[in-house]
């Protein structure tokens, strides 16, 4: 390998990641709260960034490249700061890039009357993000791991003023750390095994020395408990809905490119580390995960809820991939999804402004005979969410379809399209409520020069969804794995070659997606709508999520009003009560002893001094005759 590439390659990177974090602090510290370079300090990094990682991704030779640095203590491949590259994440840190680049030019226009310090949270976000995929060992994972974590908590609370968003903050730092407890107890039992947290040292020994212990299935679960809480699976998912109280560009970067993209990577990377039960455990979270969200999303009625189970939905597909022991696949999918994702958020901000901030569905539409265009594009997002032939989507979802019938479980395959009929009645259901029909709200006839800012990155985003699926992804994704083909192909093959041996389960995915689509369209032109017709009970279930939100509420709230009674009382009793009263008696019983003494007769000091002085006379000979 040629010393003089990997030094370049290591410092543009480097560069690449450090410079949004240097932008975020520029736009903190050095620039006035509402200044309008805000945005252009931040759209500049991103897209210094992009270069850098896009000239990086092209020149990378084939073999990994890993550098660490000390940091703080201990030796570099443990408690180091540095890259380790393969083309696997120089392509995921292209494609967080590419998505946070375009996201922070859609900011420009539709975060302009309300800047506060959103740039400077974006522009860390990137940078923290690009830290995480990019990290030599699980030390700098876990730093960056978390500062992510803070970075999605103080965005979606960028409306603080706003309870909601508030309490939808909070919900999200709490219920994350939940599953970071976890992932930390892990990594230490990791550190505890093999004296090693360097993800290349780990990867070279854990088969010969871990993998086979009773331990390694325990190890897995808990760092799988991480990726858990940050990619919204059951049972930690409920932070998610929620944080559609941020604004919207924030809901597009988390949901497509860094928070809950960081848990499937996180699980991609460490592939090596789950044993077979382990595997099993991920696959039916994912699965699991995947039926329930589509669901929920079938009876939810804001815009933007109905985007974010739509993503936990398609994140448990990844999962079932992950579990499936096809790592590359679950990437495949994951970048797929994040540009059909970023593009149905990033529309569904323009129509909930041209809507003035409304985002009940039962309070939309017809919106496609004023905005032609944005209509457009949520079809093209829309249609490679569902996985339908030739859009991005359907390749990556083939492949899982694909891996999950070579199992002797056909319940995977089963619930897999149960899950894809789901999919396709909410998107439709979504896609008729906002776009066709009358218009049930007041729609405004522009939002002025915000439009250009706004549908230039959708546009991106909508040829990203369409082409995504034949760009190569897979192979660069499938490069490192022995068990995948990895042949070199032209774009014309690769979106040709699936239709043409497309299986008997991916032919039943397709037409189920075709199903679903077809009964929301009846549904819709019956005007079964929530507030027309009286829900079930089991409508009603769905339609709050399962009250799952509600069984946490009474578990977890009762549990924390019971130790809250036990540490009052014990505040009451010892802290205020048995305490001071103790030390009180101590005190007033020393000064009555001490008082006794203090008789004012200068013979009783003396024969008092002389009887201690005799006392320790005795003392010291006897502890010379006893070492005699």
């Amino acid at each position: 390998m040629n010393p003089h590439l990997v030094q370049k390659i290591v410092g543009f990177v480097g560069l690449a990641t450090v410079v949004p974090i240097l932008a975020s602090a520029v736009i903190y510290f050095l620039l006035p709260r509402q200044s309008r370079y805000h945005g252009i300090a931040a759209v500049l990094a991103s897209t210094i960034s992009l270069l850098l990682i896009g000239y990086c991704a092209r020149i990378a030779p084939d073999q990994p490249i890993l550098v660490s640095v000390p940091w703080l203590w201990g030796d570099a491949a443990n408690f180091g700061v540095g890259v380790y590259m393969d083309r696997a994440s120089l392509f995921m840190a292209l494609m967080v890039c590419v998505v946070a680049w375009l996201v922070q030019i859609y900011s420009l226009g539709y975060m302009q009357d309300d800047l506060g310090r959103y740039f400077a949270l974006m522009s860390l976000f990137l940078g923290t993000m690009l830290g995480l995929v990019l990290a030599p060992n699980f030390t700098q994972l876990f730093v960056c791991w978390e500062l992510v974590g803070f970075c999605s908590y103080a965005l979606i609370g960028h409306w603080f003023d706003r309870p909601s968003a508030a309490d939808a903050a909070r919900k999200a730092f709490v219920v994350n750390r939940v599953g970071d407890a976890a992932f930390l107890i892990g990594i230490l039992m990791i550190w505890a095994g093999a004296h090693s947290l360097g993800l290349s040292e780990l990867r070279s020994q854990w088969q010969h020395s871990i993998a086979q212990t009773s331990t390694a299935t325990l190890i897995g679960l808990l760092v799988f408990c991480g990726a858990i809480a940050k990619s919204a699976q059951i049972p930690l998912h409920v932070w998610l809905p929620d944080a559609m109280e941020g604004p919207t560009p924030v809901s597009a970067l988390i949901h497509a490119a860094t928070m809950v993209a960081a848990g499937v990577y996180m699980l991609c990377r460490v592939h090596w580390l789950f044993t077979g039960d382990a595997l099993q455990v991920i696959a039916w979270v994912g699965l699991v995960t995947a039926v329930f969200a589509a669901m929920v999303a079938c009876r939810c009625w804001d815009i933007k809820r109905v985007l974010a189970y739509s993503t936990i939905s398609q994140l448990g597909y990844m999962m079932l991939a992950v579990g499936l022991a096809v790592p590359a696949v679950a990437m495949f999918h994951l970048v797929t999804h994040a540009f059909s994702k970023a593009l149905l958020f990033l529309v569904a901000g323009v129509v909930i402004l041209l809507a003035r901030r409304e985002q009940d569905l039962r309070r939309l539409g017809g919106i496609a005979r004023r905005e032609p265009v944005l209509y457009v594009l949520f079809l093209l997002g829309a249609l490679s969410l569902v996985g339908l032939p030739p859009f991005g989507g359907f390749y990556s979802k083939e492949m899982i379809v694909a891996a999950a019938s070579k199992t002797a479980r056909w319940m995977f395959c089963v619930l897999i399209i149960v899950g894809s009929a789901l999919s396709g009645f909410y998107i439709t259901q979504l896609s008729v409520s906002v776009f066709h029909g009358t218009e049930r709200s007041q729609v405004s006839r522009s939002i002025g020069v915000r439009w250009k800012l706004m549908i230039m990155p959708a546009l991106g985003l909508g040829l990203l969804s369409f082409a995504s699926g034949w760009m190569g992804w897979y192979e660069v994704f499938g490069g490192a794995n022995a068990d995948l083909e990895t042949a070199e192909r032209d774009w014309i093959s690769s979106m040709r070659e699936p239709l043409l041996h497309l299986t008997g389960v991916g032919s039943l995915n397709i037409v189920a997606v075709l199903v679903g689509a077809l009964t929301a369209l009846l549904v819709q032109a019956r005007g079964y709508y929530l507030n027309r017709v009286g829900p079930t009970p089991i409508a009603r279930a769905i339609e709050n999520a399962f009250y799952i939100d509600q069984i946490y509420h009474v578990v977890i709230g009762g549990i924390y009003n019971w130790l809250t009674r036990i540490t009052s009382g014990m505040d009451a009793l010892v802290i205020r009560g048995m305490v001071p009263e103790l030390l009180r008696s101590t005190f007033d019983l020393t000064g009555r002893l001490l008082r006794g003494f203090q008789v004012g007769d200068v013979r009783a000091y003396i024969a008092t001094s002389m009887f201690v002085l005799a006392v320790i006379l005795w003392l010291l000979i006897r502890k010379l005759h006893l070492n005699v």
